[in-house]
């Protein structure tokens, strides 16, 4: 039972409440009455000595009599209704108490889970920013490298759990077909320095493809490079971080990082490897021709 329907009841009792002490009030003015005309008939009994008048006053007051019983007998029924009554009014009262209660409850834990998503999200911008502040601090480390060094067209940044099957098919076919791709089997080799190599990397590319995967989400090589990526994003104004989506949803991407969950992506569950690289070598196209621009 909803609380509208409980105060509609409580109404409804109220209401009803006062109609029949309405009633018991007339009932009791007809009591009082009754017992004045029978006093009087009494008196007047005692002051006769008619016997004509006699029986005439007594059958006055033989019917003032049941009028008497009438009325009690209605007062008293109309004393048990209103007390029936005023047991459902205090039923609905406190039956209306503890809704009101739950209702305050309710509210209140809606209010606090309100507050804690809020400071949770102020908590995620903070990371955020820190993030792009880490990602700043790489980036300017990335530009004090040799600028006559090779430049590539994308970086793959990408979880080793999603190179077979996806992205080393994807590096290949746009190595085949003319990017320069910085991609760490091409270009991580023995005796080399992981680290230092990754940086160039991150700094002479034109984008930054980042696969994005529940692999990609445990790894920390991965972190790394996407604060790289987002470093250069800030700090050159420029849109250069290409997302892909695979085998993840919204949700998901938006969990790891809300600003990447707003990026345009292409999707590997709706999209053939062929497709993306398509499209991959399109923007570069496009993008070339910009920049000669």
């Amino acid at each position: 039972m909803s609380i509208s329907i409980t105060q509609s009841n409580i109404r409804k009792a109220k209401t009803n409440i006062t109609n029949l002490r309405k009633k018991l009030s007339k009932e009791q003015d007809d009591y009082a009455k009754t017992i004045k005309d029978i006093l009087k008939v009494k008196k007047e009994i005692s002051r006769t000595s008619s016997q004509s008048t006699i029986r005439s006053k007594l059958t006055k007051l033989d019917r003032l009599n049941k009028t008497i019983e009438k009325t009690t007998k209605e007062q008293s029924t109309l004393n048990k209704k209103i007390v029936d009554v005023e047991k459902k009014l205090h039923r609905y009262e406190e039956q209306l108490l503890k809704k009101e209660m739950a209702a305050l409850k309710q509210t209140n834990a809606a209010r606090t889970q309100m507050e804690q998503e809020q400071h949770q999200n102020q908590q995620l911008l903070l990371d955020e920013l820190y993030k792009y502040k880490e990602a700043i601090d790489i980036h300017t480390s990335q530009l004090d490298l040799n600028h006559d060094e090779e430049q590539y067209d994308v970086f793959i940044s990408h979880a080793s759990d999603d190179k077979q099957g996806f992205v080393e098919p994807l590096a290949a076919l746009l190595k085949d077909s003319g990017v320069a791709v910085w991609y760490d089997e091409y270009k991580l080799t023995w005796g080399k320095p992981t680290r230092r190599s990754i940086d160039k990397g991150l700094a002479k590319c034109r984008f930054g493809i980042v696969v994005l995967s529940e692999h990609f989400f445990r790894k920390g090589w991965t972190n790394y490079e996407l604060d790289g990526l987002v470093g250069r994003n800030v700090s050159e104004k420029h849109d250069l971080i290409l997302p892909i989506w695979h085998n993840v949803g919204y949700e998901e991407v938006k969990k790891f990082s809300p600003p990447l969950a707003d990026i345009t992506a292409l999707q590997s569950d709706n999209m053939a490897i062929e497709e993306i690289a398509d499209q991959l070598i399109a923007l570069l196209t496009t993008s070339s021709f910009d920049e000669e621009e």
